[in-house]
């Protein structure tokens, strides 16, 4: 059987799932330094398609689907934080909480320092989770190291601007 999109949207969203299909098919699994570029142009393409993907999705409110999109770009997405924090933030909108909150547990090793990942964190515990002694074992364990992350992070806010 053929399909037809009916409208514009159906359109939209054919192709951008052909796309995706299309850049994780092709997409470089080889992790020997001599594939470094092609494996970051690969993932970087992967990474475009489902920017737009999400943006459509989100628009529909299916972030089941963009979670599940965000999961198959995870298998070459090693250590690319952006692409394990949008998965996070997807799993959250899907009410996916728990599985949000060990993605994020995982960007927080990635990046440390990175006041969101702390942020969204505390909001899955106090709202979904409420395991508050997860709390204490996450979040800096005094006022000053909470207080010199929050000055690293407004540090690097400015200069990016």
């Amino acid at each position: 059987s053929l399909f037809i999109p009916r409208d514009v949207d159906e359109e939209i969203l054919l192709l951008l799932l052909l796309g995706q299909t299309s850049t994780l098919n092709e997409a470089v699994l080889d992790w020997q330094p001599e594939h470094e570029g092609q494996r970051e142009r690969s993932h970087q393409a992967a990474y475009n398609i489902l920017a737009l993907l999400s943006i459509f999705l989100s628009r529909k409110q299916a972030f089941h689907i963009i979670a599940d999109s965000y999961e198959q770009a995870l298998r070459f997405s090693f250590e690319h934080f952006q692409t394990w924090f949008n998965y996070g933030l997807s799993l959250i909108s899907s009410g996916q909480s728990f599985r949000a909150y060990l993605i994020l547990k995982e960007c927080l090793r990635m990046q440390p320092k990175n006041l969101q990942v702390y942020l969204q964190l505390a909001k899955i515990i106090f709202e979904y989770i409420y395991d508050f002694p997860s709390l204490f074992e996450t979040f800096p364990s005094t006022v000053q190291d909470g207080q010199t992350l929050y000055q690293q992070q407004y540090y690097l806010n400015q200069h990016e601007q």
